[in-house]
Parts: C-alpha cells; structure tokens; sequence
C-alpha cells in the first residue's frame, strides 16, 4: 500500500513540474510573438521575422504565429526585395515546418 502512494505521489509531481515548464514556454512564446508582432508594426521585418521564427520554436503549432512569420516575409518581399536572413531560416524552409 505504501508502494502505491509513493507512486501516486511521484507521477502527480512529475505532472505538476512539467505542466509548470510547459507553462513557461507558452508565455515566453506569447511575449516574442507580442514583441514580433510590435517589430512587424514599426516596419522591422527581419527582426520581427527572428522573434517570430524563435516563438514558433517554443510554441510549433501555434497558427498566429505562423501567420505572422508569412506576415513578416511578405513585408520583408515588399519593403526589402529579399527573404535572405543571417541565421539560414528561409521562407521554404518555415512553409514546410508549418505542412508538418
């Protein structure tokens, strides 16, 4: 019996430690989403487009962010004339992470 509860006991700490580090990316996703959206506004598209690839990293199936990672690489088609970032990201490359 004693076996049982310390069973119990360890998968409900389990549970609780990694809902709390699940919790945590969700906000650090929301907070570089907010600050890519915010760079987006002020015409920053490559940068907005970094934070942006870094919440999608944090938060994958997250629709608006991806919605605005396209929003960024069209303002980055419009305004700059090219999708070439310094970390390697490619528009092709975010298109097939948001296919899977």
């Amino acid at each position: 019996m004693r076996v049982r509860i310390t069973g119990w006991v360890l998968l409900s700490l389990v549970v609780f430690v990694l809902g709390c580090a699940t919790a945590d990316l969700k906000k650090k996703a929301m907070a570089k989403e907010q600050l890519g959206n915010s760079l987006l506004q002020d015409g920053r598209y490559q940068d907005a487009l970094r934070e942006l690839i870094d919440a999608s990293e944090l938060e994958p199936n997250s629709p608006t962010i991806h919605f605005s990672i396209g929003n960024a690489y069209q303002g980055i088609r419009e305004h700059e004339g090219n999708f070439s970032l310094q970390d390697g990201h490619s528009a092709s490359s975010q298109v097939s992470r948001c296919l899977e």
